[in-house]
């Protein structure tokens, strides 16, 4: 191999120019004056940038003969200097890398994890030094989810020097495997559920759940095909006989290790007495209900042992669930009972027989109820009533009186606990005490008098939050032990984001039960580089106020974490959807997840003949379902009876994820006879939109002329709801334009009256339910993004002296004055003889009116407040007027 040399890199031509200009008598002079710069230590190469450290200033310095090959040792390189001087410097040139060698990685099996290997760099001094896995950095983007030729870079540095190389390595698909492997019996429907991990599926190939009845491997298997997901989990299920079977997943040649399961008979699991009348047999599976009775006749029967009392007549009902068939007599049961099954009579749900028993059940109820608890918790602000519930240690039939402080009370009895509405609040200091007079069981068992002290408790426990967890990639629900206050909730709530500083909260509303928020994070703070998906939330002190002003003592912090939604929605079932007739109009996909944005675009169609046919004349646009995000509705528009193939393209749908994931190809098919698609008897509103920059005004274009009279009129407010509230009936709509206009009646203009509008909201819900059109045809369902803005007047709640001559009014919103307001006129205080009391002015602090008093006995004196009717200079942030003709007194 020849030597490799190394060319030096050449002076600037400013320099060469500079010293050419030099002349005789100073170069003479150079010769004889020396200097010594500052030795430097070179990194990375870079000798320019080292001869250039430390020179005077003002100097050009034209640099002799330097080796870039002299590596680990120092070098003396001499200068000529623009002043005439001569210039040394010595410079040490660490050893620095070229560039890494070519090598291949070798085959890597699909899916698995690309290993470091040790590479080889050539350096400056010619040698080749091997590099270890941890001395250099390789890519995480590197692909071993599509097979063949792949390359990945590495990056090495060393002294200041960084190279970069691609390598090449190749992806070989795998074998399939089966892992994690989890089956489960489904008792009451008989059905056998696989779960499992598939490994190297390749597209094309499929997994199949074969089942050995009786576990006899030697016979046909019942094979159900599985299903599959994009990232590899598997689950399948199948509804099987009675009776212990085998199982084992299938690809191929791949086979599981087989599995027994059992698919246990329907029998009767226990016989209970519940009370002294009822009796309930509970089974395993759900009973076929028709199967209980012959000729009328109950097949399931009680018997009474020799001495108990056999009641006359016993009604069977059987529960919603099929489960547990009560036996109720009239009379009561007393002593041991015989409960009989028959001999393959009677039927569960799956047509198997249930396995015949004879269950022997005591019943002896001598011994009078007794009064555990009487007690009543204050859990709201009172408002004149209290419950009183008295708990007994067995069902109860009546009770003729219960006494509470000398007064009288019939109470209700429900099983085995009674309540008495109090018409007056019960006080948590004083000592009640609970007299009950002739509390009666269901043997008649009657106990003629007991008492027990009245715990009347207060509930002073503050609110805790229970759990915190993520219910989008977005969102968390905030669990707490009791409901608390939503305005403090939010106001005292904050949320970080791994190392992010900011507060991220954007939202937060109440949940679908008492208790639960939604907490709506920024997403513009989620899933960032290098920034872990933690999220820390902080409740901080007395920011959970119960309904009776509990408050948590101490800030309270909980972390919950959130995940990046990387799957894409995949097909799971394909539905036909028939007419009355049975015959297909249409089908519906079903999604793994919730989806969106679907449409005709790229979606090809064959019919049964191979002839592609243009979408749109066989299917109307595709539709994600109202009510069922995870459904995309197609209708047919053509009544050809024929087989028709689809097959949808990649990103048909996407999902609901911040970054949102496409769906893969995906092809069937779908059959449908002579379909003579219905007359439309619904038609499409056109739209809805702010009128030009008016806020509070909507203008909806139906898009064909629409009812101005009777169910259905488009000026009813019932028709149309702004953020799930229903229009007022105070609102005016009117049609746009006038009779005899060629669109008149197809328009309608909606001005949202006086204290609808809560608050400002930029993305409000518009919703239009149920328009008739003049030929009869009704409105489908239709929604839109309005602009609404605050028009609810703030309204005078309450009064304080916060001062000896303040007064601080508090309104439902904060409020302000406008500039050169005059409000003397505006507000009245009056005393307790109903005399006005003047006050001398006013400011405004924290959305709260203070008045000044300067008599300092008169304002404690002020009993209540009137706002005047005329009132228009106290208004909100929107410039809404208080409300007048309010008064409100201590």
């Amino acid at each position: 191999m020849a030597k490799k040399s190394f060319k030096l890199v050449k002076a600037s031509a400013a320099l060469a120019v500079t010293a050419a200009a030099l002349t005789p008598v100073m170069a003479a002079e150079a010769s004889t004056s020396v200097v010594e710069l500052k030795s430097e230590v070179v990194l990375g190469g870079k000798f320019k940038e080292a001869l250039a450290l430390n020179t005077p200033a003002g100097v050009q310095i034209t640099w002799g003969k330097h080796l870039v090959t002299a590596i680990n040792k120092w070098q003396t390189v001499k200068g000529q200097g623009s002043d005439g001087k001569t210039y040394i410097k010595k410079l040490y040139a660490r050893n620095y890398p070229l560039y890494v060698l070519d090598q291949d990685l070798g085959e890597v099996e699909a899916g698995s994890e690309l290993v470091k290997p040790s590479i080889r760099v050539m350096y400056r001094d010619g040698k080749i030094y091997t590099q270890a896995p941890e001395r250099y950095t390789m890519s995480s983007n590197y692909n071993t989810k599509d097979e063949g030729e792949q390359k990945v870079l590495i990056s090495y540095n060393h002294n200041g020097n960084r190279i970069t190389k691609l390598l090449t390595y190749t992806v070989v698909a795998g074998e399939v495997s089966f892992e994690n492997v989890v089956s489960s019996v489904a008792q009451a429907d008989n059905t056998l559920s696989v779960s499992a991990d598939v490994k190297n599926l390749k597209e094309g190939e499929k997994v199949e759940l074969h089942v050995f009845a009786n576990k006899n491997t030697a016979s046909s298997p019942i094979v159900t095909e599985a299903t599959v997901t994009k990232e590899g989990k598997l689950n399948v299920s199948k509804k099987l006989p009675v009776g212990t079977h085998s199982f084992q997943l299938v690809s191929g040649e791949v086979k599981s290790e087989i599995q027994e399961f059992t698919v246990n008979a329907s029998a009767v699991q226990e016989v209970k007495a519940v009370n002294a009348q009822t009796i309930e047999v509970h089974f395993n599976k759900a009973l076929d209900e028709k199967t209980l009775k012959a000729n009328n006749v109950d097949l399931i029967s009680i018997e009474a042992a020799t001495g108990a009392s056999n009641p006359e007549t016993v009604t069977q009902s059987l529960s919603a669930d099929g489960k547990v068939l009560t036996l109720t007599s009239s009379a009561i049961f007393k002593g041991e009972y015989t409960v009989k099954v028959p001999f393959e009579k009677i039927k569960d749900v799956h047509g198997d027989f249930v396995k015949p028993v004879n269950a022997k059940v005591n019943v002896a109820d001598t011994t009078a109820p007794t009064l555990l608890q009487a007690s009543a918790i204050i859990k709201d602000v009172q408002s004149g009533i209290q419950t009183v519930t008295l708990t007994f240690d067995e069902n109860i039939k009546s009770i003729d009186t219960v006494k509470i402080a000398g007064v009288n009370y019939k109470p209700v009895v429900a099983g085995d606990k009674a309540t008495i509405t109090i018409p007056t609040p019960l006080d948590a200091s004083k000592t009640y005490e609970v007299v009950v007079i002739n509390v009666t069981d269901n043997a008649n068992n009657v106990k003629n008098e007991q008492a027990r002290a009245l715990s009347v408790t207060v509930d002073s426990a503050s609110a805790d939050v229970t759990s915190v967890t993520a219910v989008k990639e977005n969102v968390l629900k905030v669990t707490t032990s009791k409901a608390v206050n939503l305005d403090t909730l939010k106001a005292g709530l904050s949320a970080k984001v791994g190392t992010f500083t900011a507060n991220v909260v954007s939202n937060v509303t109440e949940g679908e039960k008492a208790g639960e928020y939604l907490v709506v994070l920024n997403d513009s703070y989620l899933f960032k580089a290098g920034n872990s998906d933690l999220v820390t939330l902080t409740f901080a002190k007395d920011s959970l106020v119960d309904a009776l002003g509990n408050k948590n003592a101490n800030a309270i912090q909980k972390a919950a974490a959130v995940s990046k939604d990387v799957s894409a929605p995949v097909v799971s079932k394909v539905e036909e959807v028939k007419d009355a007739q049975g015959k297909v109009t249409g089908f519906v996909l079903q999604f793994t997840e919730e989806v969106k944005s679907p449409s005709l675009k790229g979606v090809k169609v064959v019919n049964s003949k191979g002839e592609i046919l243009p979408v749109a004349n066989v299917v109307e646009d595709p539709v994600v379902d109202t009510k069922d995000a995870t459904k995309v509705n197609f209708t047919f528009k053509t009544s050809a009876a024929s087989q028709y193939t689809f097959e949808l393209p990649e990103g048909f749908v996407t999902d609901l994820a911040l970054s949102a994931n496409k769906s893969a190809k995906y092809g069937f098919a779908v059959a449908i006879a002579e379909v003579t698609p219905p007359a439309a008897t619904t038609f499409v509103i056109k739209s809805a939109t702010n009128k030009a920059a008016v806020n509070n005004e909507i203008l909806v274009d139906f898009g064909t002329k629409v009812a101005a009279v009777g169910t259905g009129s488009a000026l009813n407010p019932a028709s149309y709801l702004v953020n799930g509230v229903t229009l007022p009936a105070n609102t005016v709509i009117e049609f746009v334009g006038a009779p005899g206009d060629a669109d008149y009646q197809t328009k309608v203009l909606i001005k949202l009256p006086a204290d609808f509008v809560k608050a400002n909201d930029e993305k409000a819900t518009f919703r239009v339910a149920g328009i008739k059109a003049l030929d009869g045809k009704t409105s489908e369902a239709f929604f839109s993004i309005v602009k609404v803005e605050d028009n609810t007047a703030p309204v005078l709640t309450s009064f304080i002296a916060t001062d000896l001559n303040k007064l601080t009014l508090t309104y439902s919103e904060a409020v302000d004055v406008k500039a050169d307001a005059v409000i003397s006129d505006e507000l009245k205080l009056v005393d307790s003889k109903g005399a006005v009391v003047t006050f001398d002015g006013y400011t405004v602090k924290d959305g709260k009116l203070v008045l000044t008093v300067e008599n300092a006995t008169a304002i404690q004196s002020v009993t209540t407040v009137k706002v005047d009717a005329a009132n228009q200079d106290l208004v909100d942030a929107n410039g809404v007027a208080q409300k007048a003709e309010i008064t409100v007194s201590k």
